[in-house]
């Protein structure tokens, strides 16, 4: 049981890590994208 526990805490830790990055990376395409269109609406 124990060791069962630990590998889900790791696998917990691994998930956040990763929603983390994929979440970071998302933004940055979004504001990538976003920024051109603001730049065209505003003109």
């Amino acid at each position: 049981m124990n060791h069962n526990d630990m590998n889900e805490e790791e696998y917990l830790e691994k998930v956040t890590k990763n929603n983390i990055t994929l979440i970071s990376v998302v933004f940055g395409v979004l504001v990538l994208f976003a920024l051109p269109m603001m730049y065209i609406l505003w003109r």
